[in-house]
């Protein structure tokens, strides 16, 4: 997507979500050579490696941005097919608010509550409704980016 954003996450692109995935890759592959089958069954460990393995390389990553119009929730994967881009219209926005997750699992699992990285979004929209969304970032990118986005709400 070409597009001038005022501001915007750009986790996908961060050595450490490939860091990552190469080490998933990684153990794939050993597996391959360790997991014993028998013989009429051999091909099930290929065929469940490479469903794992394009899983892993071709899951989408949470980013968000603005504009002077919009607040955009983009879902970027390696392939463009499967990339998902939501855009909320600012001057339709009451409130917005991050919010953190509070999981004793997700900080020992993930180890990204730890690091600041467990967040979601709370819009608000004049008509009432509302919504949510889950991103993955850092608390001050976070933050960051909602305040421009409640100067836009106020502008």
């Amino acid at each position: 997507m070409n597009h001038h954003f005022l501001d915007r996450t750009n986790n996908f692109s961060k050595p450490s979500v490939w860091f990552g995935r190469a080490f998933i890759a990684l153990i794939l592959i050993i597996q391959l050579f360790i997991w014993e089958f028998e013989a009429p069954y051999e091909y099930i460990r290929y065929i469940l490696t490479i469903i794992i393995l394009l899983a892993t390389v071709l899951a989408r990553k949470a980013d968000i941005a603005v504009d002077r119009e919009y607040f955009y929730f983009l879902n970027t994967s390696i392939l463009p097919q499967l990339s998902k881009t939501r855009k909320f219209k600012i001057s339709e926005l009451t409130s917005i608010r991050g919010r953190s997750y509070d999981s004793s699992f997700l900080a020992f699992y993930y180890r990204k509550s730890l690091q600041g990285l467990d967040y979601g979004i709370e819009m608000t929209f004049k008509d009432e409704a509302s919504d949510s969304l889950d991103v993955n970032i850092y608390k001050i990118e976070l933050e960051r980016i909602l305040s421009k986005v409640r100067e836009l709400m106020t502008a």
